[in-house]
């Protein structure tokens, strides 16, 4: 899907000449076509699928001037067959750029991993210690040559105001207890049976649905749909959105399923998750799009990249504690070309539920962060202090609320730290001359040996010295390591 919109993109706003590389074919033709392009054929983009870089072995001899990796937080580990591929073009580049909303999703280990995309000819040993002296010393001003951060309100484009409304539910205690003894009980013999959950995805499971749980355990428990508190307020909720079109986002397939089904009765609903066919996405989302009073269900396959902007309604039926993925929602909606002045979030908080916990604290403390070059925004509302709160009905136990506690400290620690970035780019928006995203002018500027006119301004020269200063240092301190 985000090939085509790519696609799009570049074609539409920039005159290039786009060819979409979904397969391995394609690869070895682009392959081909790169060998031969002339330079009155700069103008060429290729655009990838990620999917391919996903196979083991991946391998290609595309040299690209320029590769612009986008979402590039989803490259994050180091130790992924995806991350390994895009260091192989990254390094055979001459300009890399790296695109994300949620540069930090869990801890500064993210960062370092984007910044070896970034800077892939830098040993990865002494960027991950070059990146940490940094964070440790609180000097970020080396780090200002490869970062940059631009929000809506300086840039004088129009975004909607977001209406944050949350929303608190309870399990019956008789689930909730029947939740806990199946995780027991699973637990013991988790090795034996090859598993692959963690507890922490069954108490999310559990959390979501009782088809979620029952389905991923094999188990049988006696809440049934019209007893479920949840599934009512979800049906109150979009009964209340005046037949507009509403997103529903879910962590699990098989909450989706239970969820259709009563929503069926009340509007035209549309499902993508993971398991949905990629050449039949497009379509539900143009089905969609044509109906005014439909609902999309959706998983994290539709949490990037997707223009969603004429919808101005959104209900997380379920609730993570990390505000990177919630941000990574809500920006399906709230983004340019939204002609609502108001989004509207209903987040469903399960009371009981480890996200509850940790949010609890969390989002207190994330005030704290409105400033960080990496903050969200409003995703959240500020809740109670929930963590003494009794053990009856809770769907999770202290071994995992503190597992999930200290990967949330570890977030907000880095979200906090990055406050202090000071980002001076915006301070040559004014300079930059629009004009010049027209291929063809800027590469007559090229050709004629000019640099671009507002580097030349006494305007922005303040800025051009920081960011030379900026480079220098952040190269001394990787060769020093090095």
């Amino acid at each position: 899907m985000l090939v085509d919109k790519w696609r799009e993109e570049l074609r539409s706003k920039f005159g290039f000449d786009v060819r979409p590389i979904r397969s391995p074919e394609e690869l070895d033709t682009a392959v081909s076509e790169s060998k031969f392009l002339d330079s009155d054929e700069r103008h060429v983009a290729y655009v990838l699928a990620q999917s391919l870089l996903l196979k083991k072995g991946f391998s290609t001899d595309l040299r690209p001037g320029l590769i612009v990796i986008d979402e590039i937080h989803n490259y994050r580990n180091k130790d992924t067959n995806s991350f390994k591929a895009a260091t192989k073009i990254a390094r055979s580049a001459i300009w890399r750029v790296g695109l994300t909303a949620t540069p930090i999703n869990n801890s500064l280990d993210d960062l370092i991993a984007e910044l070896a995309l970034v800077l892939p000819t830098a040993p990865r040993l002494a960027l991950d210690a070059t990146v940490k002296e940094i964070w440790s010393s609180r000097d970020f001003g080396p780090l200002s040559c490869v970062l940059t951060r631009f929000e809506k309100q300086p840039l004088g484009i129009h975004f909607a105001r977001r209406k944050i409304v949350m929303h608190s539910v309870k399990y019956p205690e008789h689930y909730s207890r029947q939740v806990l003894q199946q995780v027991k009980e699973l637990r013991g013999r988790t090795a034996r049976t090859g598993m692959f959950l963690d507890e922490i995805t069954l108490f999310r499971l559990a959390a979501s649905s009782p088809l979620a749980f029952d389905r991923a355990t094999g188990t049988q428990n006696s809440l049934l749909p019209g007893a479920d508190a949840k599934l009512a307020l979800l049906l109150e909720v979009v009964d209340s959105t005046s037949k507009e079109r509403v997103i529903v986002f879910c962590e699990f397939k098989d909450t989706v399923e239970y969820i259709s089904r009563p929503l069926e009765l009340r509007r035209s609903v549309y499902t993508i998750t993971g398991d949905t066919p990629f050449a039949e996405r497009p379509g539900r989302m143009d089905s969609f799009r044509r109906n005014q009073s439909g609902v999309l269900l959706l998983t994290a396959v539709g949490s990037e990249g997707l223009d969603m902007q004429f919808c101005a309604n959104m209900i997380n039926y379920d609730l993570h504690w990390n505000p990177m993925i919630l941000e990574q929602r809500i920006g399906r909606i709230d983004r340019i070309g939204q002609e609502k002045h108001e989004v509207v979030v209903h987040n469903i908080l399960v009371e009981g539920s480890v996200d509850e916990r940790v949010l609890a604290v969390l989002s207190r403390k994330l005030a704290r962060v409105t400033q960080s070059v990496f903050a969200p925004q409003p995703i959240i509302e500020p809740s109670p202090d929930e963590t003494d709160r009794p053990h009856l009905g809770l769907l999770l136990d202290e071994r995992v609320l503190v597992m999930e506690e200290k990967n949330s400290t570890e977030l907000l620690a880095a979200l906090e730290q990055s406050s202090r970035i000071q980002l001076t780019d915006y301070a040559i928006l004014g300079q930059i001359d629009p004009s010049y995203c027209d291929p063809d002018k800027l590469g007559s500027a090229s050709d004629g040996g000019d640099a671009l006119p507002w580097l030349n301004r006494a305007a922005t020269g303040d800025w051009l010295a920081e960011v030379t200063i900026s480079s220098s240092r952040l190269s001394e301190i990787i060769e020093e390591y090095d």
